[in-house]
């Protein structure tokens, strides 16, 4: 320990104080730091970790410049990330919460064809964050084969584990990623912002979460900026979470539920698995809105189930097998289902009309159902002329 803070402490800013580690309480103070290494892994934390931003302090960790000749695809994976935790990691802001912390991936070019898995933090365990502000900016990454960029990285599988924004604000970024399989053709891999392979997404109290991944992966479709395999997505109280890439999010075998805050999906799609499985999420392959705000007006939601029964919510278009709206105001461009329910809500649909470029016009029907029931409340359906 003495030795990787005497280290880091090399690197601090122009002016700022030494950084403080504490191996009782395994609480590392940043005070200011500017570290830039070679390094595959730039900064590693031992299980159960608390990292402390200091006020009105900026800190940078940049590590992971990295070339292989590896081979083995799938079999023989290279894991390299910029900072990385061996266990649960905290991290707080001080009394003021106005310190920062950025995080960066460099550039790994496996010349072989074993994947090449990177990230700007991987944490094996429950990731929190209470206060400051953290930037974890993916980096490039080459293979043979699979490519893999994270800007937020928690892929163990020995249980089921929570990233919670609870405070302060996370931005996790996928990077830009190239399968070099096939010299004739250049592809594009895969790029997570948030990508938990075990475990859920919680964002709560006055936390923030921004998931994006690089433009250059605009409309790729290896894309994600929040991906769960087998957890939910869970927003609360005055929590939000804004989310642009390819795929916006998707939650697999998991669910959304948001009782409070804001969910805003600025670019991508929403889905989850409708034939769930394996899944003992009380939500899993749905969506709930039970109150706060989901802006969507640009995005698809394919999954189970929509319900709504408090809020706002306003999406490109619907396509569950079943809706049931019972409260709030739902505005939408169209639903495709097998049956709706509504009760006691307003909800409004408008399918735009288009024209293709010899004149013709055309449109698809702005509510396609198999049975529909209305209890109460307002229904206002209508092709949008423009």
């Amino acid at each position: 320990g003495a030795a990787a803070l005497a280290l880091l402490n090399q690197h601090k800013s122009t002016g700022a104080a030494d950084s403080v580690w504490n191996s009782g309480s395994k609480t590392l103070t940043l005070k200011g730091i500017n570290f830039n290494t070679a390094a595959t892994t730039a900064v590693k934390l031992p299980a159960g970790t608390t990292v402390v931003l200091a006020d009105d302090t900026t800190n940078t960790i940049v590590g992971g410049d990295a070339v292989a000749a590896e081979n083995g695809g799938y079999k023989n994976k290279i894991f390299s990330t910029a900072l990385e935790a061996l266990g649960n990691l905290t991290v707080r802001g001080g009394m003021k919460g106005t310190g920062t912390l950025s995080v960066t991936f460099g550039t790994c070019e496996n010349t072989g064809n074993a994947w090449t898995d990177t990230s700007a933090i991987s944490v094996d365990g429950d990731f929190t964050v209470w206060g400051g502000h953290i930037t974890a900016q993916g980096g490039k990454a080459y293979s043979g084969d699979c490519a893999i960029s994270a800007g937020v990285r928690m892929d163990s599988d020995k249980r089921n584990k929570f990233l919670s924004v609870i405070g302060g604000s996370l931005t996790a970024i996928g990077g830009e990623t190239f399968d070099m399989g096939n010299p004739e053709e250049q592809r594009k891999s895969f790029s997570h912002g948030v990508d938990v392979y075990r475990g859920s997404v919680s964002v709560t109290g006055d936390g923030k979460l921004i998931a994006k991944c690089d433009p250059a992966m605009d409309g790729e479709g290896l894309a994600f900026a929040v991906q769960t395999f087998t957890g939910d997505l869970l927003i609360s109280h005055n929590g939000e979470v804004t989310v642009a890439a390819t795929n916006g999010i998707s939650v697999s075998a998991g669910g959304i539920k948001l009782s409070g805050g804001k969910l805003r999906v600025e670019k991508g799609g929403v889905r989850a698995t409708k034939e769930v499985v394996t899944s003992n999420t009380e939500i899993a392959g749905s969506i709930e809105v039970n109150g706060g705000a989901l802006y969507a007006e640009n995005s698809n939601f394919s999954m189970k189930k929509f319900t709504v029964t408090g809020g706002t919510v306003r999406t490109g278009s619907m396509l569950p097998d079943t809706v049931n709206i019972s409260g709030g105001t739902v505005q939408t461009r169209y639903i495709l289902a097998k049956e709706m329910t509504l009760s006691n809500a307003t909800l409004t649909i408008r399918e735009p009309v288009k024209k293709l470029e010899s004149g013709t016009l055309y449109t698809s029907p702005a509510l396609w159902l198999a049975k529909l029931t209305v209890n109460s409340g307002t229904l206002d359906v209508a092709w949008d002329w423009g």
